[in-house]
């Protein structure tokens, strides 16, 4: 976290952390298919675009807005929007699809993800636009 605030942009370094055990995860990786594991990916290495075009203020007016529900909301539908735009939106909606309709997580878990993340038939909705454009 602090290489973001404390480097230069071409200095920053980030790590996508995947937790592999059982009793910590809400969705273990192997358990996902392919395609939805790089929609996962593509969303988390969008946030590494997303940081690298930001100046010291922007990344912590973006720590901040994460502070709140209503700022993450907005924080994680942006990434899920650009991923979809890259051209990973079947991949982003592969993946959105497995957690609330497929997975083991818990209802507590599905309705964080409804709540903070773009579901499904929004995920379809940009798809269907950006190709359409």
């Amino acid at each position: 976290m602090l290489s973001l605030l404390f480097r230069r942009r071409n200095k920053r370094k980030y790590v996508i952390r995947v937790n592999a055990r059982e009793q910590d995860s809400l969705v273990l990786l192997p358990d996902v298919p392919f395609n939805a594991q790089i929609g996962l990916f593509g969303h988390e290495l969008m946030h590494f675009s997303d940081y690298q075009e930001r100046s010291f203020f922007g990344v912590v007016g973006r720590l901040f807005s994460y502070a709140t529900l209503k700022g993450k909301e907005r924080f994680e539908k942006e990434i899920d929007t650009r991923t979809t735009q890259i051209g990973l939106g079947w991949q982003l909606y592969d993946w959105s699809y497995y957690v609330l309709n497929t997975s083991n997580a818990t209802e507590k878990y599905k309705r964080y993800k409804r709540a903070v993340y773009l579901e499904p038939k929004e995920i379809m909705t940009l798809i269907t636009s950006f190709r359409n454009n």
